[in-house]
């Protein structure tokens, strides 16, 4: 008679160890693309001087705005979705959401970091833009990660990583675009805001509705073990 000594996936310490995962491939993620992102804030450094490097970059930025937008949402997308790719081949099928969720929290923590201190003085019109990010984040990461896994799972690893690396971007990227147009005028502060999440929260479902339906019934086959001889 066979005894499995095999641990269930669905455990807490399985699905602990996922979102552990997550965390540490997300880390990861953000230093590389902290390093990218630097490198016009480097390039103006060493041209123009540690004085004007303030004025200098944000003239580039908001000179350059859909250039610079699409940089920075590349670089996010690229960094973020190709350590997520490598981070759900670590764990099965049912563990994937929370490998996701460990890049949500990640992304969560950054911006209560970052926004806490000012939470108390923030209007109620900030508040709800910090809310939508986080909603969005829970929605996003676990989204694409299914979607990563599928790839794997069906050998779509290019067309996975590459639709992940293209929302992000566009995220990311409308991210800056809204900021930097907001920049070169506060008037457009709260009308741009709402149709920046209007849009991203219809990408967002859309992305998640995708990776349900992918991923829906797709089941992962065991790796025959040979038996050993002795």
């Amino acid at each position: 008679m066979e005894v499995n000594h095999s641990k269930p996936v669905h455990g807490f310490r399985s699905r602990l160890g996922a979102i552990g995962i997550g965390i540490l491939f997300m880390v990861v993620a953000l230093i590389v693309q902290e390093i990218i992102e630097s490198v016009p804030s480097i390039y103006f450094l060493f041209t123009t001087g540690a004085r004007s490097l303030e004025t200098t970059l944000l003239n580039f930025e908001t000179g350059n705005i859909i250039l610079y937008s699409l940089f920075i949402g590349l670089a996010a997308g690229f960094c973020q979705e190709f350590s997520k790719f490598v981070a759900v081949d670590t764990r099965k099928l049912p563990l994937t959401i929370f490998v996701g969720l460990g890049f949500s929290f990640v992304d969560i923590a950054i911006l209560l970091i970052e926004d806490l201190p000012l939470f108390s003085s923030l209007a109620s019109f900030a508040l709800l833009l910090a809310f939508f990010n986080i909603l969005e984040s829970l929605i996003f990461h676990p989204s694409t990660a299914l979607i990563l896994k599928w790839g794997h799972l069906k050998s779509r690893r290019f067309m996975s990583l590459a639709f992940s690396v293209a929302v992000h971007a566009a995220i990311d990227g409308g991210l800056i675009y809204t900021d930097l147009l907001i920049v070169t005028d506060k008037n457009l502060y709260r009308g741009l805001s709402l149709e920046y999440w209007g849009i991203v929260f219809a990408i967002t479902l859309v992305t998640a509705l995708i990776a349900f339906t992918l991923t829906r019934g797709l089941e992962e086959v065991p790796v025959r073990e040979e038996p050993v001889v002795y």
